[in-house]
């Protein structure tokens, strides 16, 4: 009779790394969904702004659902580690089906990562085409890619259940983590596509950072977008970099090249929350409508009378009036003009280059 042989994933000789890395989850899977609860309120309570970056408030619900899956992920492994099972061997199907958190490892990733795609291309198009951007992203059109990118995600789900469904590999510990959830082709995949996303949105960034410095030649602009593009091409380089930590630890320690102890993982696997708190403290610096919501918000909760004027951007705070920039800014109108064709886009822009 032949016995399984266990797989080595993972390495646990050292109980306080485990809980080190439980409660490192928790917490910052709290702070992450605080921080992307806040920038769905800040959007979702304007209406121009729920209408022209439908695309972000998804990533920030992406990143809400990444938030949840470290904390399932704390909670289960802790659980685990205080009931003395966490060294105990468990098999991928075991672990895909019967622990709550791989699903939310999968979807926590994958819904930015797909929206961040679309963000990309979005941006592509409005620099390209600036003349039929509004023809192509309507709000219809924007909730259809929405869909799509959705659906996109629900096949990679059926992928990872379908290559746990007849899995009897033995993995040595319970952190249950995708690599041990699902089949090798599938999690290979899944972290070699995330930081690829990354990549597609600093090609778009790349690539309207040659645009504005293109045209800036031949037309009088702001001198304020040239900092903000290169602020953000550094911040989504830096992306590709953080989110590419925990993708090599994970295809590494599935193709055996190395067993990472639980440090090394928690340090890693928390790149992708930290973006998203980095994220919103990106919005709050550079996105002039996001910082305009939010004081309005405050002022709001404050019982500070809010005024607004359909004349011009103006709020009166109970005497004293304080002007904004009058009117909105039509981002790429300078793109527009080199096509020979005079465009304003529904969004600000900052649209075109705002992180999540």
């Amino acid at each position: 009779m032949s016995t399984m042989v266990v797989e080595k994933e993972f390495e646990v000789a050292n109980e306080n790394h485990t809980a080190f890395m439980c409660v490192l989850y928790i917490v910052l899977g709290c702070l992450s969904i605080i921080a992307n609860l806040t920038n769905i309120l800040v959007f979702m309570t304007n209406r121009e702004l729920r209408a022209n970056y439908i695309f972000h408030i998804v990533v920030d619900f992406g990143e809400i659902v990444n938030g949840i899956s470290y904390i399932t992920c704390g909670i289960g492994r802790g659980t685990a580690y205080l009931n003395g099972i966490f060294a105990t061997p468990i098999t991928v199907h075991d672990c895909f089906y019967t622990k709550y958190w791989p699903v939310f490892l999968i979807l926590g990733t994958e819904i930015p990562a797909w929206m961040t795609i679309v963000c990309a291309i979005e941006r592509i198009v409005a620099v390209h085409n600036p003349a039929n951007y509004r023809l192509y992203f309507t709000y219809r059109n924007k909730l259809i890619l929405v869909f799509g990118a959705l659906t996109c995600i629900g096949g990679s789900l059926t992928w990872a259940a379908i290559s746990a469904l007849y899995a009897t590999r033995l993995t040595s510990t319970q952190h249950c983590a995708i690599i041990s959830s699902t089949g090798q082709a599938f999690s290979t995949f899944h972290f070699a596509f995330v930081p690829f996303a990354y990549c597609g949105s600093f090609l778009s960034l790349c690539t309207i950072a040659y645009v504005h410095k293109k045209t800036a030649r031949n037309m009088q602009t702001s001198g304020k977008k040239g900092p903000q593009l290169k602020a953000f091409i550094f911040m989504t380089a830096f992306d590709i970099i953080l989110s590419s930590m925990p993708s090599i630890v994970m295809i590494g320690a599935s193709w055996k090249l190395f067993a990472p102890n639980d440090i090394v993982v928690s340090i890693t696997y928390s790149m992708t929350g930290l973006l998203s708190l980095c994220h919103v403290s990106m919005n709050a610096v550079f996105y002039s409508e996001f910082t305009k919501q939010v004081r309005k918000l405050t002022l709001r909760a404050m019982g500070i009378q809010v005024l607004s004027s359909t004349t011009g951007n103006r709020i009166g705070v109970t005497s004293t009036i304080m002007h904004t920039t009058g009117g909105m800014t039509q981002w790429l109108g300078f793109v527009a003009l080199t096509h020979k064709a005079r465009v304003r886009f529904p969004a600000s822009e900052d649209n075109f280059f705002h992180l999540s």
